[in-house]
């Protein structure tokens, strides 16, 4: 834990916290840091104070807390003080996580990365929670164990919040090495480790501290004999019976498999048997449906929802984004209902007549359709739509929200385009000016285009075209291809690209002006 390497890691994250510069899940991670990081010390104005600076969180507090489930009395509840008091401050500190968790988990504001490890934490406290109140022979403190469970996925939100590109590293590498092993290598600490080192200086109960060690294997092969050793033992079982319940590659049977050999594994120390795991799982199932409701959420739009009805009706995790795999199969695509698309002047017409009626149109429409037929048209292997993320990104950077091929498999929603940089992206948007690249490694044109590009195979050729509104930029549409057969596209072709785009901003002001 002493290399440079980890010492860099720990500074990174530790400066993100710092800033304030954080998106959605960096506003969680934050909560987080206040709600626990204080937890001995506390009072229940500090608490109220805490929950009241986010006047959406304290409405779905107060909400929750009117509900049968956290106010069976039917006490009329208005303030946080009185949510506090009624229900009591550890079920309203827990209770606020949860919200907070649920509702970056199922709304897409950050990437999938982060939205999965949101689902994660929130799905394991509330398990760990809700078997510790069925079961009759544990003695520990359901509260605490839901606190203890969350945060043992600390370390793994901080990484894919605030480092996500080497989180993807880390991820792709454990398929390979071990776990531990991969994120040694990128990170210079594994996940556990950089979420227990920037939590034991804070005020948290030494259980909870203790909850984010690695579990020794001798404690494994005895009954727990402390609440400490049973939380800690229970922290670790939960996180790995959730990260199996999300794992799309699991499927049915093999589920049922690896579930009996996790419940064995853990079940001489803490008392947990398959069905009381599988109950569980159905309640924690309720209990983030309830937390969607709230919230605003459907249930299929819900990560852990999603993977935990699969799971408990015996069926695969449904794979994200399969319908979108699907359509990029087809020669036509379908423009949000409103009819079908052979050509891009055909998409422009509908998407214009669209807006002008005042319509809505997503982003997901607007873009995937587009970049499903200029990867046709073009013969692309790749084909991407950057979208800016101001709304996380201090330097404006822009993501790969939209596309279809490998590459963007690989690379979407991760924000690796920014005008800040000095690589051939960067010089594109601020010069504003379309970009083709019929040799990716002539001269110095190689050492001006980033390795990510080539995350899929060396990229022989590329494209890159800016759309512009007066003088922003407001999406950058890039397309590659690894083989030997260079992008063609005539001098016809690249006005009518242009001719498209300055339409596109035009949509996009009239989108703006129905919004204003």
């Amino acid at each position: 834990m002493s290399s440079t390497l980890a010492r860099k890691t720990i500074r990174r994250i530790t400066d993100a916290l710092d800033s304030g510069k954080t998106g959605a899940l960096g506003e969680i991670v934050q909560t987080v840091r206040k709600l626990s990081g204080q937890i001995s010390e506390v009072s229940i104005p500090d608490l109220s104070e805490i929950i009241g600076r986010d006047p959406t969180i304290t409405e779905k507090v107060i909400a929750a807390a009117n509900s049968f489930g956290y106010n069976p009395s039917g006490v009329e509840i208005s303030t946080i003080n009185q949510a506090i008091i009624t229900v009591g401050f550890d079920r309203i500190r827990n209770l606020t996580l949860s919200l907070m968790m649920a509702q970056g988990a199922g709304k897409a504001l950050d990437n999938d990365e982060q939205r999965e490890m949101a689902a994660l934490s929130v799905t394991s406290g509330m398990l760990a929670q809700t078997i510790f109140k069925e079961s009759p022979l544990s003695s520990a403190d359901p509260e605490l164990a839901f606190v203890s469970s969350s945060l043992r996925n600390y370390g793994k939100l901080l990484m894919s919040t605030f480092m996500v590109d080497e989180y993807l590293e880390a991820a792709e590498r454990a398929k390979a090495d071990t776990p531990d092993e991969a994120y040694h290598e990128v990170f210079g600490i594994t996940p556990l480790g950089l979420g227990h080192t920037l939590l034991k200086g804070s005020n948290l109960p030494e259980t909870i501290v203790k909850s984010l060690e690695k579990v020794p294997s001798e404690t494994l092969t005895r009954s727990a004999q402390t609440e400490d050793e049973e939380i800690l033992v229970a922290a670790e079982f939960c996180v790995n019976v959730c990260e199996l319940a999300f794992d799309e590659e699991v499927g049915p049977e093999q589920f049922q498999q690896e579930l009996n050999k996790i419940v064995k594994k853990y079940g001489e120390s803490i008392p947990v048997e398959f069905d009381l795991v599988v109950q569980a799982l159905e309640g924690v199932d309720e209990s983030i449906s309830q937390l969607n409701q709230i919230i605003g959420i459907k249930d299929e739009k819900s990560p852990a929802n999603l993977a935990l009805r699969a799971r408990i009706n015996g069926n695969r995790v449904p794979t994200r984004h399969r319908e979108e795999r699907q359509k990029r199969k087809a020669k036509r695509v379908s423009v949000g209902g409103a009819g079908e698309a052979a050509s891009l002047d055909d998409l422009l017409s509908i998407l214009a007549a669209k807006a002008k009626a005042g319509e809505s149109i997503d982003l997901g429409e607007l873009y995937t359709p587009i970049a499903l037929l200029m990867q046709e048209d073009m013969g692309l292997e790749s084909c991407m739509v950057f979208i800016g993320e101001q709304d996380r990104s201090y330097d404006n950077r822009f993501s790969a929200r939209f596309g279809s091929g490998p590459l963007f498999d690989r690379i979407k929603n991760r924000p690796l385009v920014s005008a800040e940089n000095k690589d051939l992206f960067g010089i594109c948007m601020n010069r504003k000016e379309d970009v083709l690249i019929q040799d990716a490694s002539a001269g110095k044109i190689a050492t001006v285009i980033p390795d990510w590009i080539h995350t899929c195979g060396d990229v022989s050729s590329l494209i890159v075209l800016p759309a512009v509104t007066g003088k922003e930029v407001f999406s950058i549409f890039i397309g590659t291809k690894t083989d030997k057969n260079p992008i063609e596209v005539d001098q016809a072709a690249l006005k009518k690209l242009r001719e498209f785009r300055a339409e596109l901003g035009k949509i996009m002001q009239t989108l703006k002006t129905h919004e204003g």
